[in-house]
């Protein structure tokens, strides 16, 4: 019996898909090689060659890394929604659009479609199902919640300056996934006192991740941490 045919759709981390667009707008390079997305993102260059084939497949380069038509229409807040819409309408199927129109949908539902269509494992389907969110909102404004990292920023190292050590905290870390050894997390636990004299808790997060890790890697960290860290409920 032949083998079924896999099929894949873009992975572009959300924090990515800003920051390129961001420099974008403050200068349209010639080419973008991983040389020059290793410098806009602040990671190793074997990482950011990793996003090469998905910026061609998205439409944003040609095949010999130039900024296209779309590139320039995408960096515009003018234009960026017919951008988006232009490259959800070209890379997606009919019958996922139909399902999910937008501007907003069942991310949980998404995830399960590419995961079922692409035989995907679980980081990689919600990769693919963000991204089909990212496009489907096509809203500019999502990247004013995105913070612009300063220039020439480094991921910080945990103390064996691999960028990976020992989770630690009084309320334990959510489960990293396997492969991502480069990851290591910290949380700090405060306890406060509400108006009414019941307790209340304040939680930080610290998250450190190596400049080598990948896309994949980083999009399971932090579908981890949605699934650990979600809103309580009511």
């Amino acid at each position: 019996m032949a083998e079924l045919q896999r099929k894949s759709y873009p992975r572009i981390p959300v924090k990515n898909w800003w920051d390129i667009r961001r420099r974008f707008r403050s200068s349209l390079p010639q080419r973008v090689t991983p040389g020059y997305l290793a410098s806009v993102l602040s990671v190793a260059e074997k990482s950011a060659k990793n996003l090469i084939p998905w910026l061609r497949t998205v439409g944003l380069i040609d095949d010999e890394g130039k900024p296209t038509d779309l590139a320039t229409d995408w960096r515009s807040d003018d234009h960026y929604g017919t951008a988006c819409r232009s490259i959800r309408d070209a890379i997606f199927p009919a019958e996922l659009r139909d399902a999910f129109p937008g501007p907003d949908l069942d991310r949980s539902a998404a995830e399960s479609w590419f995961s079922r269509n692409t035989k995907a494992g679980e980081g990689a389907a919600n990769g693919m199902a963000q991204f089909f969110e990212l496009v489907t909102r096509a809203d500019v404004r999502g990247q004013d919640a995105v913070p612009t990292p300063p220039a020439g920023s480094q991921q910080p190292a945990t103390s064996n300056g691999t960028g990976s050590g020992r989770r630690t905290g009084a309320l334990g870390t959510p489960q990293i996934p396997k492969g991502s050894v480069a990851a290591a997390g910290q949380i700090e636990a405060k306890p406060d006192r509400l108006p009414n004299g019941g307790p209340s808790l304040h939680v930080n997060v610290q998250i450190h991740i190596a400049a080598d890790t990948t896309a994949d890697q980083i999009d399971q960290i932090f579908a981890s941490m949605a699934r650990h860290f979600g809103a309580p409920p009511n």
